[in-house]
């Protein structure tokens, strides 16, 4: 059941027999959370794919449409990986903002020869190239999960010893080496990497995925069916 699948876990070493090993508390809410994840990822593709469906969308048509998610800026005592996540998400939230009220908008008064004041706004592009870009945050974090012994340590180690030299909207706090702090829009928010490179694998076990296809509930069946039940 759903308790076995998320307690334990099946490893094998090359053609030995696979043994069963315990999951501790943190392994075992990790693996709840990379089901969770993986369980709404497979339903919004589906819910993509069902909309295509109906509104009749030939396969491989170019349309396409957008969702606009609103999400909360968030900045609490202890911050982690899930509003490092938040966060970025909302960086890229106000770059729309601004691109389309902003950066299109006067491109096209000045296209029109149109008379009107220039208007100063906060670029936050910057922040975004150092969050997303190579070298970025994430890209070393991909980097780091990557490596067999790859670590928070060694990950949060490489962002404050690399970042500050390339970007000025990365810092890493004297008083916490596990620390990295990003100058975001709406202020500095303090991120402690402890889980980040956990979370960012989000790996589901064999037995997790076993778990889904053999489940008795016919829509859980069906999203664990490789397309999401887009076929």
């Amino acid at each position: 059941g759903v308790a076995l699948a998320l307690t334990t876990r099946q490893i094998q070493a090359g053609s030995e027999k696979a043994v069963t090993a315990q999951n501790d508390e943190n392994m075992a809410a990790h693996a709840r959370g990379a089901l969770a994840k993986a369980l709404h990822q497979k339903l919004f593709d589906w819910l993509v794919f069902r909309i295509n469906q109906s509104l009749g969308v030939a396969e491989g048509a170019t349309l396409s449409f957008y969702i606009l998610d609103i999400f909360g800026f968030e900045f609490f005592e202890t911050n982690s990986f899930e509003q490092f996540c938040i966060n970025y998400a909302n960086e890229k939230l106000q770059q729309q903002f601004s691109s389309f009220v902003f950066k299109q908008e006067q491109a096209e008064y000045e296209r029109e020869n149109i008379k009107w004041n220039p208007i100063d706004f906060q670029d936050n592009q910057p922040c975004i190239d150092a969050i997303e870009g190579v070298p970025g945050v994430i890209h070393m974090l991909d980097e780091e999960c990557r490596i067999p012994k790859g670590s928070d340590e060694g990950f949060v180690s490489k962002v404050r010893s690399t970042m500050p030299k390339t970007s000025a909207y990365i810092v890493g706090p004297k008083t916490q080496s596990d620390v990295f702090a990003v100058l975001h829009y709406a202020g500095q928010v303090d991120y402690d990497t402890e889980g980040f490179c956990e979370k960012n694998k989000d790996q589901l076990g064999g037995d997790l995925i076993d778990l889904l296809a053999t489940c008795g509930a016919d829509c859980i069946k069906m999203l664990a069916i490789p397309g999401g039940g887009a076929t």
